[in-house]
């Protein structure tokens, strides 16, 4: 379903929200749920506004394989833009082994300032039957890897 809301204060700051959610079954039984909120913030006269976006969707199937996407952007008061995906995968293996692999990368871009970052984590997590857990944890900033660990 959706809902809305909408407000604004004795101060004149309107603020707006709106999220919608939506289950589907596919006909090999996988679920998916899929939210979306939208929200904003913007005070009277101050040419401030903010606002950010969100999309949540997560995928399961009988054999307990999950999948789970997330996208957020938002502009905060000083115009700065921030933009973060994320993904987890969750994966079980013929031979019971549970590998999970999850990955974020992160956008900040300061408003005209040309000089944006972007940074990048990905974790590998294996574990084994009777067994123990490997875990390879890579992060990167601006495409260079600046952290790369095997545990």
């Amino acid at each position: 379903g959706t809902s809305t809301t909408e407000a604004t204060d004795a101060a004149g700051t309107t603020t707006k929200a709106e999220t919608k959610e939506k289950d589907t079954v596919s006909s090999d039984g996988t679920k998916t749920t899929t939210v979306k909120v939208t929200s904003s913030e913007d005070p009277k006269g101050l040419m401030n506004k903010t606002w950010s976006k969100e999309k949540v969707e997560v995928k399961a199937d009988a054999e307990g394989n999950v999948e789970k996407d997330s996208y957020s952007k938002s502009v905060d008061n000083a115009g700065t833009s921030h933009a973060v995906t994320a993904k987890t995968e969750k994966n079980i293996k013929s031979d019971g082994t549970v590998e999970t692999i999850s990955t974020d990368k992160s956008v900040t871009d300061p408003k005209g300032l040309g000089n944006k970052t972007v940074a990048e984590t990905e974790v590998v997590k294996e574990k084994v039957p009777h067994g123990g857990t490997t875990t390879i944890v890579t992060k990167k900033i601006d495409g260079e890897t600046v952290e790369h660990t095997v545990k």
